[in-house]
């Protein structure tokens, strides 16, 4: 099966328990709140500071916005939800290149830990890019070892990923090496991309409340090439932001 050129979500995705939209300008209050725990250089889940300025926060959601025209280090970014509240709780980075095999980082904030956000979110983007992108295989990269790599792997887990062993990598930039623990998914039997039917494993949401999220999405795509692959990832560029959330 052939990629998908799919460059947007065109309505978010839920499974009735937690919704991914896309980010949006409300977001950056969020973040810079987080910003303020000292709890985040723990178990870094976002690549801010802390104490986290204000325009720090900005740019960032800004990068996630890229991300959706492939630019930026992060990939297709998912903001985790669950309704009816929209605030930020976590995120999914979904990062495509000209292959059939993505890859999924994670990440959820420490409050809003243990109550298996980030499995859920993990499935609905899996199922996701298996209709929608055309992917064959999707990858885990787990670098963490202490308690908070426990919680990830846990997630990879119940979500269908499977442990396939140790995968060493660089980042040029840097020269800083890695030993990430790797877990896969292989597409399953699903239809050809294309809107999800009765049979497919996520649905998208069409609640009045989140539709301003797509709205103010279109903004951003205006100006966006549709024809601009989705998500690239340079590999000297693109941002070490590991999982890092509780199941």
């Amino acid at each position: 099966m052939g990629r998908s050129p799919v460059t947007t979500l065109a309505m978010p995705l839920t499974d009735g328990e937690v919704l991914l939209r896309l980010p949006c300008d409300s977001d950056i209050d969020r973040i810079y709140a987080y910003g303020q725990d000292p709890q985040i250089e723990e178990a870094p889940w976002l690549p801010i500071p802390v104490p986290c300025p204000r325009d720090v926060a900005s740019r960032l959601v800004e990068e996630f916005h890229q991300g959706w025209h492939g630019h930026g280090r992060f990939g297709l970014t998912f903001v985790i939800t669950t309704p009816p509240a929209a605030d930020l709780f976590g995120v999914v980075h979904l990062f495509c290149d000209d292959s059939d095999v993505g890859e999924i980082d994670y990440g959820v904030a420490p409050q809003h830990r243990r109550r298996g956000l980030a499995t859920r979110a993990v499935k609905l983007v899996s199922a996701w890019a298996f209709v929608q992108l055309g992917f064959g295989r999707l990858e885990i990269c787990i670098t963490a070892r202490d308690i908070h790599g426990l919680a990830s792997q846990r997630v990879a887990e119940k979500a269908g990923f499977v442990y396939e062993g140790i995968r060493r990598s660089r980042v040029l930039a840097t020269g800083a090496e890695f030993e990430d623990r790797l877990y896969a998914l292989v597409a399953p039997s699903v239809p050809e991309a294309g809107p999800p039917n009765a049979a497919s494993p996520y649905v998208v949401a069409t609640c009045d409340c989140y539709r301003s999220c797509v709205r103010n999405q279109a903004t951003y795509s205006a100006s966006a090439d549709s024809s601009v692959k989705a998500g690239a990832k340079p590999s000297s560029a693109r941002a070490r932001v590991r999982s890092s959330a509780a199941c």
